[in-house]
């Protein structure tokens, strides 16, 4: 995988973690905001910064 689409999947992940904070926000989902955060997006952002490095 190039550094471009390293860059790329990681802007990914960015749109996507801000679209489920704005909906949980919306709902007033807090605990979901915090659950998705830790559960799903901390492992994919670990992951493509290891790719990066």
């Amino acid at each position: 995988m190039t550094t471009e689409e390293k860059l790329k999947r990681a802007e990914e992940v960015i749109v996507a973690t801000k679209k489920i904070i704005e909906l949980s926000c919306e709902f007033h989902q807090y605990e979901l905001i915090v659950a998705k955060l830790e559960n799903d997006v901390a492992p994919l952002i670990d992951k493509y910064t290891a790719d990066l490095i």
